[in-house]
């Protein structure tokens, strides 16, 4: 039996190759009511905290949890090495969700990140870990919807969001 979505009629051939732009091994699954969702964001943009398209679930929460206290790093500093997420971007919010109506998304693995300088060469690179699938979920965000976004209020439950470092 096919599970409907509330953001079936966003997943086209043009957000897909958004997700494609940062994840690997690409995989279209379906969130369900009550999975718990998270989110790095910047505390100075709490207008769009909720309203974005890149998450993840609960395990990969959980694995990145891990990570920091084994490498005796913060949260937002695991997150940016795992995830792959170029500076600079503050990351000092973390959003918890819990999904209230069925959503599809695309889950991969973040791609490599590489750097440029301001000449424009390549200067670093960074190495996601691989272990850890992040989850693009089209129709969120108002920028890439062009205003006709899925309103984040009808499909999640959002939880208090917690700053980090």
């Amino acid at each position: 039996m096919a599970i409907g979505t509330a953001n079936a009629t966003y997943m086209t051939s043009q957000e897909r190759q958004v997700a494609v732009g940062g994840l690997l091994n690409l995989v279209e699954v379906k969130l369900l009511p009550a999975m718990e969702l998270y989110r790095f964001a910047t505390a100075a943009q709490s207008d769009t905290w909720y309203a974005a398209s890149w998450w993840l679930g609960k395990s990969a929460y959980d694995a990145l949890i891990q990570y920091a206290k084994s490498s005796r790093e913060s949260l937002s500093e695991a997150a940016r090495r795992c995830l792959a997420v170029p500076p600079p971007s503050a990351m000092d919010v973390l959003v918890p969700v819990r999904v209230v109506k069925a959503l599809s998304a695309w889950s991969g693995t973040p791609k490599t990140l590489r750097l440029k300088d301001e000449r424009g060469r390549y200067v670093e690179r960074q190495e996601p870990d691989r272990a850890i699938t992040q989850l693009y979920i089209p129709g969120l965000d108002p920028r890439r919807a062009r205003g006709t976004c899925l309103p984040w209020r009808d499909v999640f439950a959002p939880r208090p969001p917690s700053h980090i470092t």
